[in-house]
């Protein structure tokens, strides 16, 4: 499941540049950069579907798709990050 974190905007708008105007196709590669932790196998598949896809270059999308998933990523572990230490100094709290 594709999480509710932009990234699927993001893919959708950015794939128009590449001449792919396909909402499925944006959730599919955004569900690959979501569900394939390693990154360069992730970069693999992503560029072996659009190749398929797109005859227009796709090197400027891809490095921008990867820097943006990596904001979103760290993000989310900042986010998870300052839940940890708000549920923690709740639990300080219950315990004083």
């Amino acid at each position: 499941m594709v999480e509710d974190n932009g990234l699927v905007d993001w893919v959708n708008e950015n794939l128009k540049k590449l001449n792919i105007e396909d909402e499925t196709v944006s959730e599919y590669i955004a569900g690959m950069v979501e569900e394939i932790e390693d990154e360069e196998e992730c970069r693999e598949a992503v560029e072996e579907y659009l190749v398929e896809a797109t005859e227009e270059p796709i090197e400027e999308f891809m490095n921008e798709l990867f820097e943006y998933s990596s904001k979103i990523k760290q993000k989310e572990l900042e986010k998870q990050e300052e839940e940890k230490i708000k549920r923690q100094n709740e639990a300080k709290r219950i315990y004083v």
